[in-house]
């Protein structure tokens, strides 16, 4: 607790820094604004925060799709972001599995996800090429009396892949926290940081935080060698104009030594172990909730390729049973389309 009161203290002071008068020689640029909002935010995945606390400020439909409205509590959010270049939200969750056999002779698995996401301007508050800090906290260790998380219950009972691929076993830490932007007429994003890199490699709209496929056969490719949290960037790229302004180009390098909760930044310039991913494809996103893509930034229409490549791993110490580890590459491709407001 006495960390997150610092942490949201840091945020608070941190736009009141960063805010500069603007000065009466500058004029906003409506083309160059009205340019950047028609093209989608490729760095804004359904696991990254900005993408989480997006759908805090979506109206809600209600039973009948009639009237979208924002709750009371979220439309003070709103507000409480508009004063300040400050917005946070934040998620809970309880997971119960249970193995009707194990090769530990432990046959459930219990374990809760807290997350709490925040966001603050640091530069430009409002305008499309805004300067934001995110950061997300989260607490996800086995509960109840339970010896293990679902993450890993599964695969103790006998599994090949993770059945509960998000809900992991870690105390309370900083699992995420960044900076990005939009430049260039929205043409050009980049995000900075320690990041979530299975949100940017081949990512497609069912794996989501909470919403998700259980198994990790169908939450993201167990096929690719993507490391998780850690140091590493990514920017994102609209070359083309007209019939082609969908097409995009994506690029990242991460560190390939992950921490759920500590910094790798040592590993990513001291260790040459990293993963890279070049992704080509065409992205029309959701801009208005429905029933499935309510998650904000959440690709509607998305076809992409993806090539990755990971270096080399040596052990870490003795004893490292996971290491060494050979080079790993590999092609992945996702298409998914609307066929409807309601299916995908």
């Amino acid at each position: 607790m006495t960390r997150i009161l610092l942490l949201s203290a840091a945020l608070a002071a941190a736009p009141a820094l960063a805010q500069q008068a603007p000065s009466p020689a500058v004029t906003a640029d409506a083309t160059s604004d009205a340019a950047a909002e028609a093209l989608p935010p490729l760095l804004d995945g359904s696991l990254s925060v900005e993408g989480d606390l997006q759908e805090d400020s979506t109206p809600q439909t209600s039973l009948t799709n009639a009237h979208p409205t924002l709750p009371p509590w979220f439309a003070f959010k709103k507000r409480f972001e508009q004063r300040t270049g400050i917005s946070f939200g934040g998620s809970y969750g309880v997971l119960v599995q249970n193995y009707s056999d194990s090769l530990v002779d432990e046959k459930t698995a219990v374990g809760h996800k807290f997350t709490f996401n925040a966001s603050a301007a640091l530069l430009n508050r409002g305008k499309p090429n805004q300067l934001s800090f995110d950061i997300a906290i989260e607490d996800r260790p086995p509960i109840f009396g339970s010896d293990n998380a679902p993450l890993a219950g599964g695969v103790l009972a006998g599994s090949g892949v993770p059945l509960a691929a998000t809900w992991g076993d870690f105390s309370l830490g900083i699992t995420q926290a960044y900076i990005r932007q939009t430049v260039a007429g929205g043409r050009l994003q980049y995000t900075v940081g320690k990041i979530f890199a299975p949100n940017f490699v081949n990512a497609y709209p069912f794996f989501d935080d909470n919403r998700q496929f259980l198994s990790m056969a169908f939450s993201t490719s167990p096929t690719i060698a993507s490391p998780l949290r850690g140091a590493g960037f990514v920017v994102a790229a609209y070359p083309g104009s007209g019939s082609l302004g969908n097409l995009y180009v994506k690029t990242g390098m991460f560190t390939a030594n992950s921490s759920d909760t500590g910094w790798t930044v040592d590993d990513f310039f001291s260790r040459n172990e990293h993963f890279y991913f070049v992704e080509l494809g065409s992205s029309s996103f959701a801009r208005r909730p429905a029933p499935i893509h309510a998650r904000g930034p959440m690709d509607r229409n998305n076809l992409h390729v993806t090539l990755w490549y990971r270096d080399p791993l040596k052990p870490r110490g003795p004893g490292d049973i996971t290491r060494p580890q050979d080079k790993a590459y590999g092609l992945a491709f996702n298409i998914n389309q609307m066929a409807n407001d309601n299916l995908m």
